[in-house]
């Protein structure tokens, strides 16, 4: 006799053959199978997980399960978890065959320790058969600085060039921790730099809106116009004892009384017209007297004479002319009393 239930299987008939004691149904075509989706391991809710604000105390790392159950009405095997931002976070699982309705589960462990800001992480399921959509799990936090240092005031870091006095850079150091794991006691925290900055009055403390125990403490650093023009940087330690807490970066710049920009002339092939302007650093206003060049081709349009705390000069190359040199200088005389004379270099790129 034909075996007829393994011919109907293998064409996908939709029968069933069923005897006395065979103990099946009769198959009912109208019951469709339910399809595979990202929600037939986890629903889409639950694959997003935020830790929110945390401190991020150093080698901190945080720990969420994501639980897996398989809804299909089939065997699902889970191969593979991808780590899609392995800086931010590892993965633990184990390669499962998940028959229905049978769970298990996976680890995210994320790094906060020293982050700054959002962290987040990011892990794709990899299931054979394969579902017909991605699934990702998301494990995310608000890294919330331990010890940190901020700017208090609002002022440029600007010194003119001979200066006699020192100008106050002013900030604050903020430690942050809860009542379980409290922060840093700053009226203990020592502060070393070469600029003499220093403690201004103790620590205050607070709690911040997301009930965070916060201690602050102002400083501030003398900045120095002694030397030439140029930028400069100062590193300021805190530390208690020999441990360190935290390093700032103080930078500050001395200018002239009257700044070009740019600080030098670049003429480049197949560019006729340049600007150069000249900006008061003291707010005094001014005009520009005279201007020369020791480059022949190089060639100044005439100047304003109105005073101003902003100027405009307007350059230009000379048809047809050319220089052995291909290095000069412009000299600009001004009625600024702190800014007799200003001279810019000038490059010429063959």
């Amino acid at each position: 006799m034909t075996n007829l239930p393994r011919i109907a299987a293998i064409l996908g008939l939709g029968l069933a053959f069923c005897g006395p004691n065979s103990g099946c149904s009769v198959h009912d075509e109208s019951v469709a199978v339910p399809p595979a989706t990202s929600a037939s391991l986890i629903e889409s809710e639950a694959a997003t997980y935020q830790f929110g604000p945390v401190i991020n105390k150093p080698g901190r790392w945080l720990s969420h399960t994501y639980p897996l159950v398989n809804h299909l009405d089939r065997d699902i095997e889970l191969v593979d978890v991808i780590n899609k931002k392995p800086c931010c976070g590892v993965i633990n699982f184990k390669r499962t065959l998940l028959m229905p309705g049978d769970r298990t589960e996976v680890e995210i462990k994320l790094a906060v320790g020293g982050r700054f800001a959002s962290v987040s992480h990011q892990a794709e399921l990899v299931t054979d058969p394969p579902l017909p959509e991605p699934v990702m799990l998301r494990t995310e936090a608000e890294a919330v600085p331990e010890i940190r240092v901020v700017e208090s005031d609002s002022n440029k870091r600007v010194l003119l060039v001979g200066a006699t006095h020192t100008q106050p850079a002013r900030y604050q150091l903020i430690a942050t921790g809860t009542a379980q794991e409290p922060p840093d006691d700053l009226d203990g925290v020592e502060i070393k730099s070469s600029v003499e900055a220093g403690w201004v009055g103790p620590q205050r403390k607070s709690r911040d809106d997301r009930d965070f125990v916060v201690h602050t403490r102002d400083w501030a650093a003398p900045l120095s116009a002694v030397g030439e023009r140029g930028s400069r940087t100062d590193q300021v330690v805190f530390q208690r004892a020999n441990q360190v807490l935290s390093r700032w970066n103080v930078t500050w710049e001395v200018v002239l009384p009257v700044e070009p920009t740019p600080k030098m002339l670049v003429i480049q092939p197949g560019t006729t017209r340049y600007r150069i302007v000249l900006r008061s650093q003291d707010a005094k206003a001014f005009h520009v007297e005279s201007v020369s060049c020791d480059l022949a081709a190089i060639e100044v349009q005439p100047c304003t004479a109105t005073d101003k705390a902003v100027q405009t000069l307007v350059f230009q190359e000379k048809e047809g002319g050319r220089d052995d040199n291909s290095r000069g200088k412009i000299t600009l005389t001004t009625n600024h009393p702190d800014a007799a004379t200003i001279e810019i270099p000038v490059h010429i790129l063959r």
